[in-house]
């Protein structure tokens, strides 16, 4: 039920998405590319950067009871621009703790990896000619490979958070980050924020404000 409820919200979507472009003469040289839009397309390339099969593991460990909580609103400012950056988070009941932390933990590894290979072919590419990066085969066997992602895991009020942190993001309060509370995986993208529901979670704190 949730796989198909998910699947018919984003097709959706996706569909007001292309009927939207069409109109816009912005996307006129891109018809063919819009056309093609489908949310299996969406999925497969999701999957692949994951690591993990949205249908096969991730919605097997997940239960039924699910949301998207709105925390606040943050000012934050990106070279001399400013824009507010939603705090928000994501919780979502677990039928079978051991495999979401299976599918967790592979995902998470997957993200910095596959990360970690784009923004080093984005930095050989603005290098001058002539300077040679690392070949494919030196990318595969990761000999002087920068680490732009990373993997970290902390511990906040005796809960376990997992996060990946990437150098030098230009948005530096982001942090993708999760961890277990009781029967609940929750996901956020601050670690404050996650700290803050943590807190809540040991009644330390009564609210998030």
């Amino acid at each position: 039920k949730v796989w198909k409820f998910i699947i018919e919200f984003y097709s959706s979507l996706v569909e007001a998405s292309k009927a939207q472009a069409k109109n816009d003469p912005r996307y006129s040289g891109h018809k063919e590319i819009i056309e093609g839009m489908s949310i299996n397309g969406i999925i497969l390339i999701v999957e692949s950067f994951l690591g993990v099969s949205i249908e096969k593991d991730v919605i097997p460990a997940i239960g039924n009871n699910m949301g998207i909580a709105l925390a606040g609103l943050d000012d934050v400012t990106v070279k001399g621009s400013s824009f507010i950056l939603p705090q928000a988070y994501i919780f979502c009941e677990m039928a079978d703790s051991v495999k979401t932390q299976d599918v967790m933990k592979a995902m998470t590894q997957s993200l910095v990896k596959n990360a970690n290979y784009f923004l080093g072919q984005m930095q050989n590419a603005q290098k001058p000619s002539g300077v040679q990066g690392l070949t494919q085969a030196d990318n595969a066997q990761g000999k002087g490979q920068k680490e732009y992602a990373r993997l970290i895991s902390r511990e906040y009020g005796g809960i376990a958070i997992n996060s990946v942190s990437i150098a030098d993001f230009p948005l530096q309060p982001l942090e993708p980050n999760y961890c277990i509370l009781g029967k609940y995986l929750v996901v956020s993208l601050s670690l404050p924020l996650t700290e803050k529901i943590i807190d809540v979670y040991n009644n330390k704190a009564g609210s998030f404000d």
